[in-house]
């Protein structure tokens, strides 16, 4: 999986040109480039990693700084002389500094820390399935376009085939050797595949609409494919050597332990809020009086008062907040070990009956294979007779459109085989080629 990744990482680098025939991975590396909710989720992404990297500022202590300028004017006391002074303004100015940390809530901050960690780490795996999903699409429209392709092949060639019998057929039925039914038959014949191989033009249209849909390209736009390397079809993967080393690991699994680990800690989160509350604090004051003796930077500095202390705050009785968020967070909690539970049955059997379809599209391929060999030997018998003269028009054309479906079951069942075993590829890891 980690090389199919790299591989995408290098394809989504090069340039992009408009004639130049374009891989099934440079299609996915353009596809997750250019998806926008790709981009809306390395957003997501990108905000849970910078709450998770700021939250280590909550361990600063909080530290609180005044400053106070008081005005008294009449008959006032100065506290500093024990003197009474009568209807003259009097000028009081104080400064203050403190800090504070509650050893409680420095614990409770590094629990919801490493959740924030574990939201970051479930963005990056949600993000991981969606793209997962994406390079599956395309993978599909890749697939459909090279069928359509061939289809389109396929089709003008048997049409460019019956055209040139049908021209040998009309010439020897105006000279009398050959019945007018055959040349009718063929005629039908022609019109059949011409309509054949336009339906395939259309249907390979819109299967380079789709593909364009995926890049991001206008439809207008032509493109050209670069088909898979080599004819052999692979072996399908062993299921059992596979599901006995539990591997590959299924994102959504990973995905749902994630969100496990993260109810254990709002559960401890939860237990936290009753615990005492410790909290360290200390400061330092000073101030300046006009009826005081000396100036205002003496005063400041002999009038330093330094304070700390210890408080340790001891819940009772809190209403029911508490207990019923204790409450909710353990109920939470046992959901999500029964949904991990479900989700690793889940991806179990989606990989089970993944690999159980290419191993029955591998025997289709087979089967389908030896029906085209077996059409296309009929069909050659047939074509001799009929140029002999033994056999009629109809059934020459018979044993022919036998041949024509054998051929184009014989092509889907290829392609949908190659197709699940990419898919295999995409959202398993597993390697066949």
């Amino acid at each position: 999986m980690r090389g199919f990744i790299l591989t995408l990482l290098l394809a989504a680098s090069l340039p992009l040109c408009a004639s130049e025939p374009l891989s099934l991975e440079r299609c996915i590396a353009i596809a997750l480039k250019e998806d926008r909710s790709l981009r809306q989720g390395e957003i997501t992404l990108a905000e849970n990693r910078s709450k998770a990297a700021l939250s280590i500022m909550d361990w600063i202590p909080e530290i609180n700084v005044g400053a106070g300028n008081d005005f008294n004017w009449g008959r006032s006391v100065d506290m500093q002389e024990l003197l009474i002074v009568d209807n003259h303004m009097t000028l009081t100015a104080s400064f203050s500094a403190s800090a504070s940390f509650s050893l409680t809530k420095g614990f409770l901050n590094g629990m919801q820390r490493e959740a924030l960690f574990l939201d970051g780490k479930s963005a990056e795996l949600t993000n991981s399935q969606a793209e997962t999903e994406v390079a599956a699409r395309v993978t599909g429209a890749f697939f459909q376009i090279l069928l359509c392709s061939q289809a389109c092949e396929i089709c003008r060639r048997n049409s460019a085939e019956i055209d040139s019998k049908l021209e040998s057929a009309s010439a020897e039925a105006e000279a009398g050797s050959r019945a007018m039914a055959d040349l009718y038959e063929l005629e039908a014949q022609a019109y059949r595949e011409r309509f054949a191989l336009q339906e395939a033009r259309n249907k390979l249209r819109i299967a380079e609409m789709t593909l364009c849909d995926y890049l991001n390209l206008p439809p207008e736009e032509g493109i050209t494919l670069l088909p898979p390397t080599g004819d052999s079809l692979p072996a399908p993967p062993d299921a059992g050597i596979i599901l006995a080393d539990d591997f590959p690991k299924a994102p959504s699994v990973e995905l749902a332990l994630n969100r496990l680990e993260r109810d254990r800690i709002q559960v401890r989160i939860a237990k936290a809020a009753f615990l005492p509350d410790l909290t360290v604090a200390g400061g330092c004051g000073t101030y300046y009086s006009s009826t005081g003796g000396g100036g205002f930077m003496e005063q400041v500095k002999g009038n330093v008062n330094p304070s700390a202390g210890i408080t340790l705050s001891i819940p009772i009785i809190d209403g029911s907040a508490n207990t019923r968020n204790l409450a909710g967070a353990r109920a939470q909690l046992a959901r999500q070990e029964i949904e991990v539970e479900k989700v690793r049955q889940e991806a179990a059997s989606a990989l089970r009956e993944a690999i159980a379809e290419a191993a029955n599209l591998y025997g289709n391929c087979k089967a389908a294979e030896a029906g085209f060999k077996a059409a296309s030997a009929v069909e050659r018998i047939a074509q001799e007779r009929f140029g002999s003269g033994e056999i009629s028009g109809a059934d020459y054309l018979a044993a022919r459109n036998a041949r024509l479906r054998a051929e184009a079951q014989t092509l889907q069942a290829r392609y949908r085989y190659l197709l699940q075993l990419k898919l295999l590829e995409c959202r398993y890891g597993i390697m066949t080629y």
